[in-house]
């Protein structure tokens, strides 16, 4: 429960348009957390804050479990070029380091073009 609460006051203080700074010190905050707890957070702000998405797809690909792969997949053919080129080389890297077929799967069906 603490920790959805420090999760979810960094989420905040990203969200926070007036201070910059202070948006992306939540942000670089957040991506370090190696929670699964923080994965909802993540993908939110990866949708809200297409500009700090480095430090985030940082964070989903570190956590790599299954709700941070899905949440990476979800961008996967982005329309935003930096987004989609970062979220597809962070599940290359999960589909090549993961010991979970599933998610080496579900990554490799999502790096394949879309017809």
């Amino acid at each position: 429960a603490e920790l959805r609460r420090v999760c979810s006051d960094l989420e905040n203080q990203a969200m926070g348009l007036s201070d910059a700074a202070r948006a992306l010190e939540g942000v670089w905050s957040l991506s370090h957390i190696r929670d699964p707890v923080a994965v909802p957070y993540l993908a939110r702000l990866l949708a809200a804050r297409e500009k700090l998405a480095p430090d985030l797809v940082k964070g989903l690909r570190a956590i790599g479990d299954e709700p941070a792969a899905d949440a990476l997949i979800s961008f996967a053919h982005d329309e935003l070029e930096e987004r989609r080129n970062l979220v597809r080389a962070a599940l290359a890297e999960i589909a090549a380091t993961t010991n979970d077929t599933m998610i080496r799967q579900k990554a490799m069906a999502a790096l394949k073009p879309v017809p």
